[in-house]
């Protein structure tokens, strides 16, 4: 039974100690999770300060924002009272300070801006004034200078109309203002008044066909500027002409127009002819005046690289041609063409610097003089060439025989006109040699006779047709034994007999001859030629004479 008792005793001691560090650990517990709740709650706090921090920290006024005195020129400018050492050591009391400083500042510049105002708005009034007075001066002077117009007229004076074509030329882009002065500098020299103005342009207003390339025009043109073609409203950009054009009257002979394309930067001419010629057309007045200048190409070398390289200049986009000449009297420089005809006779318009002895293109002086008379010489020859034309394109061609050989068989048709634009005339006729018949093809370039016109042989009706013997020549095999003639057919050498002969040929050939009658004396040689060909049996065989020779070899039999 002890035992029992002291197993008794032990379990309540047991129980009780248990009881005992139950209470002790929910003590501890407790102060421990009481510790943990104060530690989050202290880091919650020092979150939140650390994000006050932050936004004071960011926190953007208004003054830092505002165009402030550097701290120099604030320690320069400043009174003394905000530049002590204590308030520029403190950046709070020192941006306090500029703060000060640059309200006073603008205060005071504020007032001087008020006066400033005032003394504007005085000096406008008295300027009003003023400008009042000046325009009813100018309503005076323009009453009186129309009522002056009917004395002017009868004194045969003009500088009411002087006057009012110096005050449009001011608009004029400066090549056409020094094309202006260069004519009234003509009109000054030799008494007359050969310039007009173009009221349609001179007032603002564009001539309808001023107003850029047409469509059709500007197809041709896209389609000349190759595979890499300039989108058509590029191209009528580059050709838009300006508004103001300037036009020169040459006194019953023709005007000349002048335009000016910006965006090419070069001047552009038509023609009008007083009187028109009934078989060329105006352009061909003011071609061949310098050997070469044809005017169909831009004489400015920048163009070229315009449209990534695939620019190609169109006289019909542009309406006109640029000649070189036309570009050397308006005060623009580019390389000029070649000076001197394929002939040789010298056609420059540019007079030489004969005074120094100097010689090459830095001594030669655009001359308007030697211009318009080249016009009226140019004039002249067309008025004979459009005669001539006349008689050749009316009745059958009688041809003259060459001195040395009597004339061949033959007979000779009218020219009939199958092509005419600005830049050449086609014609065609139907020649008899011999008994056979050939059509033939004249191209009469627009600087004839300063050009030399073409031949062509059409067609052969009483053999193949020259493409179909050029076609079979080219699909021969070459044969080593042939002569260098016969690699061109037959036609084709008689074709550059005709055309790369030199006129000496002629002169010497025919007794009448003169650059006049180039035509009639080269379609004589031309007859000659073809009865040479006449006698050719075998197309492959070369001529017993050179085609070239016929003539001389005829001479000598």
């Amino acid at each position: 039974n002890m035992l029992f008792m002291q197993v008794m005793e032990s379990n309540r001691m047991a129980l009780a100690h248990a009881k005992d560090r139950r209470s002790v650990s929910a003590e501890t517990k407790a102060a421990m999770d009481h510790t943990h709740l104060a530690l989050q709650n202290l880091n919650y706090e020092q979150l939140h300060f650390i994000r006050e921090i932050a936004k004071a920290d960011g926190f953007e006024t208004i003054y830092q924002d505002l165009p402030l005195h550097s701290v120099e020129e604030f320690l320069q400018l400043a009174p003394p009272e905000w530049t002590d050492p204590s308030s520029v050591q403190d950046e709070h009391q020192l941006m306090l300070n500029r703060l000060r400083f640059e309200l006073a500042e603008r205060k005071r510049l504020y007032q001087v801006l008020v006066a400033h105002r005032a003394d504007k708005e005085t000096l406008q009034a008295e300027n009003k004034a003023l400008s009042d007075e000046l325009d009813q001066i100018d309503r005076d002077l323009r009453d009186f200078l129309k009522s002056s117009v009917p004395i002017q007229a009868k004194l045969g004076i003009s500088p009411t109309k002087d006057r009012a074509m110096s005050e449009k030329s001011q608009f004029l882009p400066p090549p056409l203002f020094t094309l202006y002065k260069q004519f009234s500098g003509y009109i000054l020299a030799h008494g007359q008044s050969p310039l007009r103005s173009d009221n349609a342009s001179a007032a603002g207003r564009r001539n309808p066909r001023d107003d850029g390339p047409s469509g059709s025009a500007r197809d041709a043109s896209s389609k000349a500027h190759g595979a890499n073609a300039i989108d058509a409203a590029e191209v009528a950009r580059m050709y838009q002409p300006h508004a103001l054009r300037v036009i020169f009257t040459i006194t019953d002979v023709a005007s000349l127009i002048f335009s000016f394309l910006p965006v090419l930067g070069i001047v552009i001419v038509t023609t009008e002819l007083a009187s028109t010629l009934d078989y060329l057309p105006a352009s061909f007045l003011a071609s061949g005046l310098i050997a070469g200048d044809d005017g169909t190409t831009s004489p400015n070398p920048a163009n070229h690289f315009l449209g990534g390289g695939s620019f190609s200049f169109d006289t019909a986009a542009a309406g006109g041609f640029a000649f070189y000449w036309a570009q050397s009297i308006a005060g623009l420089h580019f390389p000029a063409p070649s000076e001197r005809s394929a002939s040789g006779a010298d056609t420059r318009l540019l007079a030489q610097d004969d005074a120094d002895g100097v010689s090459g293109s830095q001594s030669k002086i655009p001359s308007l003089k030697r211009v318009v008379e080249q016009m009226l010489a140019r004039h002249r020859t067309l008025v004979d060439i459009n005669a001539m034309l006349a008689v050749l394109c009316t009745s059958r061609i009688s041809l003259p025989a060459a001195i040395s050989a009597p004339m061949p068989q033959h007979s000779v048709s009218s020219l009939q006109r199958s092509k005419i634009d600005s830049e050449q005339l086609v014609f065609t006729l139907t020649l008899e040699v011999t008994g056979r018949s050939y059509t033939l093809e004249i191209t009469l370039p627009a600087a004839y006779p300063e050009v030399r016109c073409t031949f062509k042989i059409v067609k052969d009706h009483s053999r193949q047709q020259p493409q179909q013997q050029q076609q079979q020549q080219q699909q021969k095999p070459p044969s080593d034994d042939l002569a260098d003639t016969q690699a061109l057919s037959h036609i084709e050498q008689v074709e550059a007999a005709i055309n790369e002969g030199s006129p000496a040929i002629l002169a010497t050939q025919f007794a009448d001859y003169s650059p006049k009658s180039y035509i009639v004396c080269a379609l004589s040689r031309l007859v000659y030629c073809l009865a040479q060909y006449g006698k050719v049996k075998d197309l492959d065989a070369s001529p017993d004479v050179p085609y070239a020779s016929v003539l001389a070899s005829i001479g000598e039999q």
